[in-house]
């Protein structure tokens, strides 16, 4: 799961206040936007509908090293 929501170059599909530039399909990306954040709530409720399941602190250990222990391999 991506730590971010993207909006790709959105510095040219929106205004300073958040509107579409003129030049942009409006109800495309308002399509992608409702997309985005639908998938967003679905992750949200499909994390709390686990979490209610069970502890996922009792899946791993304590992390007790250094933070660069937590780094990808």
């Amino acid at each position: 799961m991506s730590s971010m929501v993207h909006i790709p170059h959105a510095q040219e599909v929106f205004d300073e206040d958040g509107t579409t530039h003129v030049n942009q399909d409006h109800n495309r990306w308002g399509s992608y936007i409702n997309r985005t954040f639908s998938q967003l709530v679905w992750w949200a409720q499909a994390c709390v509908e686990q979490t209610e399941k069970c502890d996922p602190h009792a899946l791993i250990s304590a992390f007790t090293g250094t933070p660069a222990d937590r780094d990808a391999p």
